[in-house]
């Protein structure tokens, strides 16, 4: 047995062509190759090897691990240890801590509520896009409508006199003609 620190792993089960690796009698199974020490080794996990399974998953970059390495012609293999029952109980320990930390954090119900929420409000956003639009078309609409009624040769400084006009004549309400002018008690 050698204790490694582990520089990479990755883990097949299915061939370059996307078949899945399974052994001449039918069984599953994945092709896991691990990096230590700029050398890469391989084993194969069948899929009902649990306890090894589990083992693996739980392998990253950078853990220390203990297998056994032999070479096969140009290639290193390696193996797991066999576990007895306390060794095993930890690494299962481990392998449901590490399933704990990577189970959703939200249940199916509180996604599917988030989803329905999402959608209730694409919904509104959707509704304000419409009214908004209808708002500019009738905007647009109420100036072509007004720009009907004045002729285009109307001469604007003619009416801003004619304003000013009878706001300065005598006809004109204002506090004094009214009967206003002077102090209001308060």
């Amino acid at each position: 047995m050698e204790t490694i620190q582990l520089q990479d792993i990755k883990i097949f089960t299915k061939k370059k062509d996307g078949q899945l690796y399974i052994d001449k009698t039918g069984k599953k199974f994945a092709r896991v190759s691990i990096k230590f020490q700029d050398k890469w080794a391989s084993t194969l996990i069948y899929e009902d090897n649990l306890e090894k399974k589990e083992i693996i998953k739980t392998w990253k970059a950078n853990d220390v691990v203990e297998i056994a390495i032999s070479q096969s012609g140009d290639f290193l293999n390696f193996e797991l240890p066999n576990l007895n029952s306390n060794e095993m109980t930890v690494q299962i320990e481990k392998a449901v801590e590490y399933e704990q930390k990577i189970t959703p954090i939200f249940t199916n119900a509180e996604i599917l509520d988030l989803k329905k929420k999402v959608d209730d409000l694409e919904k509104e956003v959707n509704l304000i896009k419409n009214a908004n639009k209808e708002l500019n078309q009738i905007d647009e609409d109420k100036k072509e409508e007004c720009s009907n009624l004045i002729p285009d040769d109307h001469d604007k400084e003619s009416d801003i006199k004619k304003i000013e006009d009878i706001r300065t004549s005598e006809n004109y309400p204002t506090a004094e003609n009214e009967g206003i002018a002077g102090d209001v008690p308060f």
